[in-house]
């Protein structure tokens, strides 16, 4: 668990798994209501250790309050149902895609349509193919 005061809310909204166990993903909730993704990795020990945060961008947007992680553990999305990219709520889901040396880097960022859609709130999924998002 990272050594933080937010290591407190650490899975408090959600968490996902790869397919193979190797990678945790897990929101949680800041105490400065900037709300924050932790990345694990499982080492040959079998412990989880902390490899990267990811930070939403806007205070209060909960970030991280739905995620999902592709089978592979390469694609995550994370939605921000709170953000307000037009000063509305309409939300947002940002997609990460993992590198080679195993880092998440920010690929896209989706925007909800509508004042106050607030999209995301009521889960993240991904569906995927080597050819495929959907």
């Amino acid at each position: 668990m990272p050594d933080t005061p937010l290591g407190q809310y650490l899975g408090q909204t959600q968490i996902a798994v790869s397919a193979d166990g190797l990678i945790l993903i897990a929101g949680g909730e800041g105490g400065s209501a900037l709300n924050i993704v932790y990345v694990f990795s499982r080492n040959p020990t079998n412990e989880f250790t902390l490899e990267q945060r990811l930070e939403g961008k806007e205070r209060g947007d909960q970030f991280g309050n739905t995620l999902d992680l592709s089978r592979s553990g390469n694609l995550l999305a994370v939605a921000a149902p709170y953000a307000s990219p037009r000063l509305m709520k309409e939300g947002s889901i940002y997609l990460y895609v993992r590198n080679e040396t195993n880092k998440y880097n920010h690929y896209s960022k989706f925007d909800g349509a509508c004042s106050f859609e607030y999209l995301g709130m009521g889960g993240t999924m991904i569906n995927s193919t080597e050819s495929m998002l959907a």
